[in-house]
Formats: C-alpha cells, structure tokens, sequence
C-alpha cells in the first residue's frame, strides 16, 4: 500500500508512514486495492468480448467468401443446349441464343444471393437464382408436383393459363403452348427430365425445380 500523503510505499502492517510518520489510513487502502482489482476484471472481460466478436467478423467474413455464389464464363442452355451466356468479371455478360450475331449484352449482380440481369438494350432485369451448377430464370417454372421415379403422372401449368407439361407414367408426354398439343415421350435422370416430340428429332431437357419444371435454365459444363 502508499501513503496518502507522500505517496511512498508503505509496508503492509505499518500504522505510520516510515518517511513522513503519516498515520496510515488501512480501511481507503484496501479499498482502493479492491477496486484496482474490479477496475482490472472489467478490462479484462472487456478485451476478451473485443477479440471474441473479431474473431467471430473474421469467421463470417471468411465463409461468406468462400459460399458466395462464383459467376463466371459460359453457362450453356439446358433446354435445348443452344446458346449460352458468359459472364466476365468485370460484372458484364453476353447472352446468344444461338450464334455470335444474335447476341445481347447486359451487366450482372449478385444482390441477396440473386442474381440479377440488366439487358443494355431494353434495360429490363430478370431475377435468377443461382441452383448448384445452374442459373435458373424463376418466373417461367411450370407449376406441378413431380413425383419419384423414372416414370409418374404428373401436371406442370405455367402461370395459371393453358400452357402445361404433362406426364404419363407409361413414358409419354404432351406439351401444350397456346393451344397447340406436341406429343412426346420422356425420360428422367435425377432433376433432369429429357424428352423429343414425335414429329422432332431435337432432344430438350427440363429441370425439376421450385416445385414443378423449368425451361429457362442455363448450366455450367
């Protein structure tokens, strides 16, 4: 402990100060040592809640990094494995729909885990999610519940209008757009379903998502 007066240390157990023969207050001593020791929990604790939400900024900084959704280079048409969009770093991209003179340009963000696209020339923007290996355009899925197997019934409706997928357990299908009825046949392999008309050679493919089918859906080869 110090003297009050001098300020020197004291030794424990003294009642007088050995160098100005001050009486020695014990009962403010030892308060004051008590609180020195509070003072000192308090910073403690208080440094180790700092280094405890650093750490935990770091962790979340470095998994929200590393599971950010990464976009970039070509992403091919599922449906009928004719066009593509690439997307560039530079938050730009092209989309052809079939060759290079038909092309379209936009820029891309990632806003919320969507992906959104704004076309150059028209200046819409379509929200698309980001599925796996897949960019899917959400607001063209066909409605329906699709069940499991390789073969099932099943009823996919875009829209709430006439346009439907339909699925027959013995492997054939229609698709009916705008009226027009195209019979087919189909198979599954996972989430995807692949399928020809009769009178078409051209093999399509849809993708079980979102509770029903879509046929606006780019893959990552």
């Amino acid at each position: 402990m110090y003297c009050g007066k001098c300020g020197k240390k004291v030794p424990n157990g003294c009642d007088y100060c050995m160098y100005c023969g001050t009486k020695v207050n014990l009962d403010e001593q030892n308060k004051t040592i008590v609180r020195s020791k509070v003072f000192n929990k308090k910073k403690l604790y208080i440094l180790i809640a700092v280094f405890f939400l650093a750490f935990l900024s770091l962790i979340g900084g470095y998994f929200l990094f590393f599971n950010s959704p990464k976009i970039e280079g070509k992403y091919y048409s599922l449906y009928a494995d004719k066009g593509y969009i690439e997307f560039s770093k530079d938050g730009t991209y092209k989309e052809s729909m079939e060759d290079d003179d038909s092309a379209f340009n936009g820029t891309w963000t990632i806003e919320s885990g969507y992906l959104i696209l704004k076309d150059n020339l028209l200046g819409t923007e379509d929200k698309t999610t980001i599925y796996k290996n897949y960019i899917v355009y959400s607001k063209y899925i066909y409605k329906g519940n699709i069940p499991s197997g390789t073969k099932f019934d099943a009823i996919c409706t875009y829209d709430n209008n006439n346009d439907q997928y339909i699925f027959n357990s013995d492997g054939t299908m229609k698709y009916i757009n705008s009226g027009k009825v195209n019979n087919g046949i189909y198979s599954r392999n996972g989430e995807i379903i692949t399928f020809h008309f009769n009178d078409d050679d051209q093999t399509y493919k849809l993708l079980i998502y979102g509770g029903g089918v879509d046929n606006s859906v780019y893959y990552k080869k």
